[in-house]
């Protein structure tokens, strides 16, 4: 689409994409998760043409189970790996740096997680599963969380997209059914 959305046209992978659902780009590359796949495939992006993929069914280094969300940033892909509780990072070329998370409930453990983002060195998480944000250094370090389950301003109820932009946290909640907006810290600024 233009972005006076105006139709352009669209873009079949080999074999079909398998339930693509998160996105992102470096600038001359699209980033495309296959959550039906597990995997991740790079595009470029003034000819949709297959450059490479990663990632297959598993729990090892570098395989994806359920991946989700996605988000770039200096130079790395986060890939949000929903099935295995963590976030997978890649370089540009889809070879595989290391993972951060882990499957569970405890203070940087995620639960069935979806969306990522990235904003002024960190990565921000939806645990969705834990109706939580989870902030890590774009390291992996585990460095706050924001929210819990609720439905008063500033709790979650399954937050899964997340945007973060001039110093504001924007989350959509499937269960929750609205957006809404926190300061980086996480105190509510409207819903």
């Amino acid at each position: 689409w233009t972005t006076n959305g105006v139709y352009i046209d669209e873009v079949n992978l080999e074999g079909g994409t398998a339930c693509p659902t998160g996105l992102a780009t470096d600038g001359s590359h699209l980033f495309v998760v296959e959550h039906g796949s597990h995997q991740v495939s790079k595009l470029r992006i003034d000819t949709y043409t297959l450059s490479c993929r990663a990632g297959q069914w598993g729990g090892g280094d570098g395989d994806l189970r359920h991946p989700w969300g996605i988000c770039f940033a200096s130079g790395k892909l986060f890939v949000v790996d929903g099935g295995n509780g963590r976030v997978s990072v890649y370089s540009s070329r889809l070879e595989y740096c290391f993972s951060f998370g882990g499957h569970g409930s405890g203070k940087s453990e995620l639960l069935d997680p979806k969306g990522c983002a990235a904003y002024k060195g960190e990565i921000y998480v939806a645990d969705t599963g834990n109706h939580r944000l989870q902030v890590y250094s774009q390291k992996g370090l585990w460095r706050r969380s924001i929210g819990g389950e609720g439905s008063a301003p500033g709790l979650f109820l399954a937050p899964t997209g997340v945007a973060v932009a001039n110093n504001r946290v924007y989350v959509t909640e499937t269960t929750g059914a609205r957006l809404q907006v926190l300061d980086l810290k996480g105190a509510p600024q409207q819903i």
